[in-house]
């Protein structure tokens, strides 16, 4: 049984990430984070591939290897703006507060599946978490 997902980005950080994401994810995860050659995508399968994980272990991954040319080079602030941006694609709900560029306070949020418009039900193939 499905239930509804925490309330975990707020919009005006989701927004922020947007424009982080076009300037530093788009060229290889593609515009509507469908993803490419270089990249898996950020939609679809990659919902279920990081499900029952929590948004540290997501938010660690982002933060150690993008971007690709230059790992692990992006302000943790800027990751976190990011990743409110994918989960707001992905139809998670907004909430009332901006997600923490901590990634010990992220481990305490579950990252749960939920096939809801948005992208996460566009595509169906990607990589797992790496």
């Amino acid at each position: 049984e499905l239930h509804q997902p925490q309330k975990i980005l707020d919009r005006a950080q989701a927004a922020r990430g947007a424009q982080q994401y076009a300037t530093r994810c788009l060229v290889c995860h593609g515009a509507a984070l469908e993803g490419n050659t270089l990249a898996p995508p950020l939609t679809g399968r990659f919902i279920a591939d990081w499900a029952g994980m929590n948004l540290g272990d997501l938010f660690d991954n982002i933060a150690l290897t993008m971007p690709l040319y230059r790992p692990g080079s992006v302000e943790r602030s800027v990751n976190a703006d990011i990743l409110a941006y994918i989960l707001k694609v992905n139809a998670y709900p907004a909430g009332p507060r901006e997600l923490s560029a901590e990634p010990e306070a992220l481990k305490a949020i579950r990252f749960d599946a939920w096939p809801i418009g948005g992208g996460a039900s566009n595509a169906s193939s990607g990589a797992g978490p790496r």
